[in-house]
């Protein structure tokens, strides 16, 4: 089976792929301690007293270029960093001839909770719509509902369906929510992203669902929808739906979708009362109200992009969804960091946006008067309000474009946006460059500075880091939480939002509830995520890891010895795979393009209590302009635009990607010498030599890594002593322990069975690609390919963490410059 089919989850930089999921993997934290610490470990071994040597960048870029395997291999058997600061493919920051932009703004998650039972949150604002169907499909009933981000009001354990897909192209979920969260009878105290289980139903719940929309498809007359039995035994071993309905297909139109939801809420408290006493013995039905959820990820929808058409994008937000039917929306607002050429609005149309740099040719100043006209409500010398001052027409005709230290001085929009004085021109073919984030000083945004600032967001925000390319102190970062400038410039639009007492007043005789969220904050920010943007050229359509993230080659030599017919056309399917291209050649091929996007793209995840609103608010076009242009329009503020220049590392178009490339060198290389010395014999189909999956399944493992950040992919048992899984952290590039695998020239790779990583309990090698070959092909490949054919000893479990066993214990492989492993002992 593919890996990474389309994910029903949004692009997250924390994902582990599941093939390379492991229970020894060392925390996250660790990347920030081996980042900010010259020597974050206290052990004292061999690894600790290896001597570190450091390289520039170019040195990488060199032994990539010039294709010296030799020279690649041979880095493997010392500890190395790559001293990329000081390199001329590193830019400063703080150099005037750049210019910083956020241009495009995507919304890029969308998550909306039904307010009552039904269909609410799928509602359009519309009674007609010939074109409209929902496809509805009763019979997924083990899919998953991805919870991470996601504000739900309660935890999904066991109580989700999965339903169909929406004209929108959202997913659509019946969620069974607990009756007091529905009515408002308790508190919602139940964090974003809670779930303590699988949010599938049990199986009996899941037929229970099934039928209850059989009986209301039947109620309204759907089609010759008819139940024969509305409560039939859900614990029969041999059941079998009374019903006719097709499970795999319901197309419903608009008028259908709408009766549906309306049976649904008038009918549920009587179909509840109805069911026989085993049917509610265990109180899900009484204790629950069934309510729809739609999902989105991964849209990456424009806004705000044709500014001549703002009423346009309005109105298609008012008929897209009743957003009076809506409890919770969770929403991620990316933002690309670009040219832009003035800064206009106040709400500048970005959500998802990304931060773009390049190297400007010639300024070329704005007309003072223009500047003028276009900001009517005033020009500033500051952002902070307790501070400013606003600068006459004749004050900004003298003002220097730049100070002493040859610094743009700045000027403001009442708002605290800065406005562009001039404007960048660039020579023909200037591309974009490569932007990291800096996690040397990355602390200061997540810490906030004022001490009287009251919001709900704690002093410091959780973040973990995710180096690239074995640079160590720079790559991606993920935060439980915001930037902490963000929180203040929430608070703003929050408090746009309250409505007055007289608001209040005039609402109460429609809906009391609104009184007593009168004034109570509507958007809250979730977490947060920053990433460069190639990460999404790079990883395919809907896929969530580019190939060389997800282990290819180990599943084509693992599932080389298939005997099972379906298991050989899987087996046969990498095979083809790496006989196209290897991973690395793929991901070569895809960053050679020169336009490639190299922004930072920064994404804020929300949630909005749309009960906090007023009914003159759950509007789609005030939701939009009220709600989300001004959050989009947040990176652009001052408070945070000005910062975020001096968290990041630059990188000249021509480094990055291809940085990783260069440091990944060494891995690549040795993973084609295994590739092609085991070519014929896996086109024979003779290969079965299990020590050299394992190593490949170290250096896949390693590979992710350097493409990710990720350590949850290092299984400690294997790559710690093998002196891989700590060197790719404390250092950035990885190292091999020659007792366990040495590298002698181009010519011989020795793999050691006397020193392989030790379970001295069960006194059985560890293995690195259990989890590859259980999830790819079965725990009964695992066992057999593991012990060679022969079934593991009695006393032993089937599998545990040294299910490799007798057959690997045995084996010990040589490759020569002949293109063969043999088992001559070195």
């Amino acid at each position: 089976m593919d890996l990474d089919p389309s994910l029903d989850a949004p692009f997250d930089v924390a994902l582990t792929p599941s093939p390379f999921g492991t229970d020894d993997a060392p925390s996250q934290d660790i990347t920030l301690a081996a980042a900010l610490l010259a020597n974050s470990e206290s052990m004292h071994d061999d690894f600790a007293n290896q001597p570190i040597k450091s390289y520039p960048l170019h040195h990488y870029r060199h032994i990539y270029d010039s294709c010296s395997k030799h020279a690649a291999l041979s880095s493997l058997s010392s500890c190395a960093t790559i001293d990329f600061r000081n390199s001329p493919l590193v830019v400063d920051p703080t150099k005037n001839d750049l210019d910083w932009s956020a241009r495009s703004v995507f919304l890029d998650l969308m998550v909306c909770v039904g307010a009552h039972i039904g269909f609410g949150a799928l509602l359009p604002c519309l009674q007609v719509d010939h074109n409209y169907e929902f496809k509805m499909q009763l019979a997924h009933s083990l899919r998953t509902f991805s919870a991470k981000f996601t504000k739900l009001g309660y935890d999904p354990r066991n109580s989700i369906h999965f339903i169909g897909r929406s004209p929108r192209s959202e997913d659509v979920w019946l969620a069974w929510i607990p009756r007091d969260i529905v009515d408002r009878q308790s508190q919602d105290n139940t964090p974003p992203g809670s779930s303590s289980a699988s949010s599938a139903l049990s199986l009996r719940h899941y037929r229970m669902s099934v039928m209850f929309i059989a009986k209301m498809l039947s109620d309204i007359a759907y089609h010759d929808v008819i139940v024969f039995d509305d409560y039939p035994d859900v614990d029969d071993p041999d059941f079998d739906f009374p019903t006719n309905v097709n499970l795999s297909s319901i197309g419903l139109n608009l008028v259908h979708l709408h009766r549906l939801h309306v049976r649904m809420a008038e009918q549920y408290a009587i179909w509840v009362t109805n069911a026989p006493d085993n049917w509610k013995a265990d109180g899900f039905l009484e204790q629950r109200y069934p309510v729809a959820i739609t999902s989105r990820y991964g849209q990456n929808q424009p806004l705000g992009l044709h500014t001549n058409n703002e009423g346009e994008e309005a109105r298609n937000w008012d008929r897209d969804r009743d957003f009076s039917n809506i409890r919770y929306m969770t929403i991620a607002i990316a933002t690309h960091v670009r040219q832009v050429l003035q800064y206009n609005s106040r709400y500048q149309p970005n959500n998802s946006r990304f931060y773009s740099v390049r190297r400007v040719a010639q300024w070329q100043n704005r007309d003072v008067t223009d500047i003028m006209d276009q900001y009517p409500d005033g020009i500033y010398n500051s952002h902070d309000r307790r501070i400013r001052e606003e600068y006459e027409h004749h004050e900004l005709e003298q003002l220097d474009q730049e100070d002493a230290n040859g610094d743009p001085i700045n000027i403001y929009s009442v708002d605290g946006y800065p406005i562009q004085r001039r404007i960048a021109l660039f020579r023909p073919g200037t591309k974009n460059m490569g932007v990291l984030i800096d996690f040397q000083h990355l602390d200061e945004l997540f810490l906030h500075e004022d001490p009287n600032f009251v919001t709900g967001s704690h002093l410091e925000t959780a973040y973990t880091v995710y180096p690239q390319a074995g640079l160590r102190t720079a790559g991606h970062f993920q935060a439980k939480g915001l930037f902490h400038p963000c929180y203040k410039l929430l608070e703003e639009i929050n408090g746009g939002l309250m409505y007055s007492d007289e608001d209040s007043v005039s609402s109460s005789s429609e809906n009391n509830d609104d009184n007593d969220n009168a004034h109570k904050p509507a958007i809250f920010g979730i977490s947060s995520q920053g990433y460069n943007a190639v990460m999404h050229n790079t990883r395919g359509r809907s896929a969530q890891h580019h190939e060389v993230q997800v282990g290819y080659i180990t599943r084509m030599l693992a599932g080389s010895w298939m005997n099972a017919k379906s298991h050989q056309l899987a087996a046969q399917r990498w095979v083809q795979k790496c006989q196209q291209a290897l991973p690395h050649e793929a991901y070569a091929e895809k960053i050679r393009d020169r336009s490639i996007c190299r922004d930072l793209r920064l994404e804020n995840v929300y949630y909005i209590d749309l009960d906090a609103l007023n009914p003159g608010q759950k509007r789609g076009s005030e939701i939009l302009n009220q709600i989300i242009l001004p959050l989009g329009a947040m990176w652009l503020h001052a408070s945070l635009w000005e910062k975020l220049p001096r968290h990041v590392v630059l990188f000249e178009p021509d480094a990055y990607p291809a940085v990783y490339n260069w440091t990944t060198y060494p891995i690549t290389a040795l993973l084609d010498i295994i590739y092609r010395s085991t070519a014929d014999a896996i086109k024979a189909k003779t290969f079965s030599d299990t020590f050299v999956v394992e190593l490949c399944s170290v250096l896949e493992r390693t590979l992710n890594y350097m493409h990710t950040g990720n350590a949850s992919v290092i299984a400690t048992t294997v790559m710690n002593p093998m002196w891989i899984g700590r060197a790719i952290v404390q250092d950035g590039l990885p190292c091999l322990n020659p007792q366990n695998v040495m590298i002698q020239h181009p010519s011989k790779v020795h793999i050691s069975h006397q020193h392989w990583p030790y379970d001295r309990v069960l006194h059985l090698p560890y293995s690195s690609s259990r989890k590859s070959q259980v999830i790819n092909f079965g725990k009964h490949h695992f066992n057999e390919c593991s012990y060679g054919g022969v079934n593991p000893p009695e006393h032993h479990q089937p599998l545990n963490n040294t299910a490799i066993g007798t057959f690997l214990w045995r084996c010990n492989f040589i490759y020569t410059n002949d293109n063969h492993w043999s088992n001559t002992p070195p």
